[in-house]
């Protein structure tokens, strides 16, 4: 355990089946601006201020559960967002007006339904959306992840277009949710299942999808999808193999006992998801059983984990404080733990399953909703971008007014290394969804309020300042750069055949020298001038190697001079007239 945290809550994720949030929670909301209470550092001389953070409510309305974007020509940002009784809207940025897309059929028992939805990464060119739904099949109560595709006009979801991608069978009269989607940079889908309130059956049982978090490759094959090298089963096939377990290892890496979609394994209700974009850090809010124990977690993982639930949730063992008051299994360890219905052949899948990883936070009851770990983007023009102060800062909240907070995280994802109580005026009784936009402003859903945009307002800017590229860092690849730090590598940006990533160019293919800049770098290129506020006022284009003169037309000041071409870019600070 590395972080914790005591607070009360009511429980939500009942109440909100139920539908009467808006009499029992009214949301407490600020809508015309937000507190920042707490010191976020100065950045370069400029510090952000209470009143440089505007909220705007989107849509007025109950029912509305997640999110997904799409970015337009002229940097508005579209939100499409799900309601649990089947309905698809859509937020407009340009008519700044909320259109009904359509609806899905589903079985909205309890807190099932509609529970899910994501952009296709290439979703401006293709118009597809991937849901996670529960529908009736053949008198059966079934989980789908399917996806449909907008009609030409992009007005209102293609029924015909429907193709699910993964179903599998739940119990009806039962909770847990779960439900959160998000792509990676890489175009990989991770999908959060609830456990159903099954126990060796669904988190605990390697042969189930229920209870876990799922990672698979959505593509056009008749399948719709294939799974990414190291999920569940692969990687921990191998470990245990390494490990001279060759017995286990076999197990892991039998399909009919390991579900290859699995991705993480051992989650009771990750309502929300997210993904650093460029380490690709997995974080999740996990909300815990109603025991009054340290057992709400937030989690992270670098990698394929098993995170204890059943067993173990939080600080907790849950043995006998759980809802179903189960006990953790004779001889189970959080080192070693066991799935004793494995044992007996109650369930097919693996009887010993992996040391659990921790959850790097947890507290006293609660309701864990993940926010962000916020990326700085000097390239985004909007205004409403979230300050450089913010840049690798993870936001976390929670459905039970727990408002919000910042955490700083050491460079290794291991800890937490400070926690912040942030936007002390808006605490939303009732957040079901926490995002940054691509616009880099933050977008947050409230059940029983509507949708909403926090945009900040204030002067810090830093043009600069981009995400880090990744890329190939294995020396043994012909696609080997050595620019891309090692926490940054992607084994499948190391394939033969795969172009490797834009890359930082060196000093001597983009420098300044006294009245002139020069482009050393074969093939087409652009070099653009921005103010200190990320507005470009001037932008050249070439082709080949070739010396500029600097541009006497400009007002006196610094300028950030960016110059891009096919193989990468360089960003160097320019004083004209100073």
């Amino acid at each position: 355990m590395r972080y914790v945290i005591g607070l009360f809550r009511v429980d939500f994720i009942r109440l909100l089946s139920i539908r009467f949030l808006p009499i029992l929670f009214p949301s407490i909301l600020l809508l015309a601006g937000l507190a920042w209470p707490v010191d976020l550092g100065i950045y370069k001389g400029c510090a952000a201020t209470d009143a440089e953070f505007k909220t705007t409510q989107l849509y007025n309305g109950n029912n509305s559960l997640k999110m997904a974007f799409a970015l337009q020509d002229d940097g508005g940002v579209d939100v499409y967002f799900i309601q649990k009784t089947g309905g698809l809207k859509r937020y407009n940025a340009g008519s700044k007006t909320v259109t009904d897309m359509g609806s899905i059929p589903v079985d909205d028992y309890g807190e099932y339904g509609l529970t899910g939805v994501a952009a296709d990464p290439d979703f401006k060119k293709n118009g597809t959306l991937y849901f996670l739904l529960t529908a009736s099949e053949s008198g059966k109560f079934m989980y789908h992840v399917t996806r449909f595709k907008l009609d030409a006009g992009r007005t209102k979801l293609d029924p015909a277009t429907e193709k699910v991608l993964v179903r599998f069978p739940a119990e009806h009269e039962a909770w847990h949710s779960a439900g959160a989607m998000a792509f990676d940079a890489y175009g990989d889908l991770y999908v959060a299942v609830g456990d159903n309130e099954k126990i060796d059956e669904g988190p605990g049982n390697t042969a189930d999808l229920r209870g876990g978090i799922m990672r698979i490759h959505p593509d056009d094959s008749p399948k719709g999808y294939s799974i990414p090298a190291g999920n569940f089963g692969e990687r921990f096939a191998a470990l245990f193999k390494a490990q001279g377990k060759a017995d286990l290892a076999a197990v892991y890496a039998d399909t009919a006992k390991v579900k290859p979609e699995i991705y993480v394994k051992g989650t009771r209700n990750a309502y929300t998801v997210t993904l650093d974009p460029v380490r690709r850090w997995l974080t999740w809010g996990d909300v815990g059983p109603d025991q009054g124990k340290v057992s709400e977690e937030y989690d992270l993982v670098h990698q394929s984990e098993y995170t204890g639930w059943p067993y173990f949730a939080g600080e907790e063992s849950m043995g006998g404080v759980t809802p179903y008051h189960y006990a953790v299994p004779a001889g189970g360890t959080r080192a070693v733990p066991v799935n004793k219905a494995a044992e007996a052949g109650t369930v097919n899948g693996a009887k010993v399953l992996p040391a659990l990883r921790e959850p790097i936070l947890a507290r006293t009851q609660g309701c864990a909703m993940t926010g962000p770990i916020f990326r700085y983007d000097g390239r985004i023009k909007s205004a409403g971008n979230f300050p450089p102060q913010l840049n690798r800062k993870w936001l976390i909240s929670g459905c039970d007014s727990y408002g919000f907070h910042i955490m700083t995280l050491d460079s290794a994802g291991e800890k937490v290394n400070s926690n912040v109580t942030a936007f002390a005026s808006i605490r939303p009784s009732t957040l079901v969804d926490l995002q940054q936009g691509p616009d880099g402003s933050l977008y947050f859903v409230s059940w029983d309020n509507g949708v909403y945009r926090v945009d900040y307002t204030g002067a810090c800017k830093d043009p600069a300042l981009v995400p880090e590229a990744t890329g190939c860092a294995d020396p043994a690849s012909a696609n080997y750069d050595a620019s891309v730090p090692k926490a940054f590598n992607d084994p499948r940006l190391c394939a033969v055949g795969i172009a490797p990533r834009p890359r930082a160019l060196a000093a001597e293919e983009f420098r300044v020298d006294g009245s002139s800049l020069t482009v050393g770098v074969s093939g087409p290129h652009t070099v653009e001038f921005a103010g200190i506020d990320g507005r470009v006022v001037l932008t050249l284009r070439g082709e080949g190697a070739r010396s500029y003169p600097l541009p006497q037309s400009l007002p006196r000041g610094v300028y950030q001079v960016r110059a891009a071409t096919n193989t990468g870019s360089r960003s160097v600070l320019v004083s004209l007239g100073l």
